[in-house]
C-alpha cells in the first residue's frame, strides 16, 4: 500500500513536469504563421503580415473641420492578437512639428488604454519615428510604431491580449514595413 502511494506521488510529479516543460517550450517559441506581403492600394508602402489581413477606409474630420481619409490594413491571425497598419494625410497635422505629432501618439494611446507608456525615438528609412509600448492593468499589451513621411503618417501596430508575447512576430511585421 505504502509503495503503491509512492509511485502515484512519483507518476504525478513526472506528468507534472512533462506538461510543464512542454508548455514553457511552446510558450517561449514564437507562433508560426502563413506571411503575406500586401502592397498598399496607392504603391506607397509594402508590409507583411501573418494570416488574410482586410483593408478598410474611414472619413475623418480634422480639427479644423477638413475631411481626409484614413486606411487601415488589419490582420487577426490568432484570437487575441491585431496587427495593423493605418495612414492618413490630416490636414491640421501638416503643420505639426514631428514632436507635436508623436506627443499626440503618447496622449492617445494613454486615454485610449489606460496603461503605462513607454516610448523611445527611431527612424524608418531616413524618415522620424517613435516607437511606443503601452502594457495595461488587464494585461494588453499594445506595441506601435508611428512613421512621418511628409504630410503623411503610418501607424504599425499590434495589440496583443493573449498573454503570450510574439516579440519575433511583432519585430518581423514592423521590419517588413517598406516605403516605395
Amino acid at each position: 500500500m505504502r509503495f503503491r502511494k509512492l509511485w502515484l506521488i512519483l507518476g504525478t510529479i513526472l506528468i507534472a513536469s512533462a506538461l510543464c516543460g512542454w508548455a514553457a517550450i511552446h510558450w517561449l517559441s514564437p507562433r508560426s504563421y502563413v506571411w503575406r506581403e500586401v502592397e498598399s492600394s496607392d504603391n506607397q508602402f509594402r508590409v507583411s503580415f501573418p494570416g488574410t489581413p482586410s483593408t478598410s477606409q474611414k472619413a475623418d474630420k480634422s480639427a479644423d473641420g477638413r475631411i481626409f481619409v484614413s486606411t487601415i490594413i488589419r490582420s487577426s491571425p490568432v484570437r487575441g492578437v491585431i496587427y495593423a497598419v493605418g495612414w492618413w494625410e490630416n490636414p491640421s497635422q501638416r503643420d505639426q512639428t514631428t514632436d507635436e505629432l508623436f506627443a499626440h501618439f503618447r496622449e492617445c494611446n494613454i486615454s485610449v488604454f489606460h496603461g503605462a507608456v513607454s516610448q523611445k525615438d527611431a527612424e524608418v528609412q531616413g524618415h522620424p519615428a517613435k516607437y511606443t509600448f503601452v502594457l495595461t492593468g488587464n494585461g494588453l499589451i499594445v506595441e506601435n510604431l508611428a512613421i512621418r513621411v511628409g504630410p503623411r503618417v503610418y501607424s504599425l501596430s499590434v495589440l496583443d491580449s493573449s498573454a503570450y508575447l510574439e516579440k519575433e512576430n511583432i519585430q518581423r511585421f514592423f521590419y517588413s514595413f517598406t516605403l516605395r
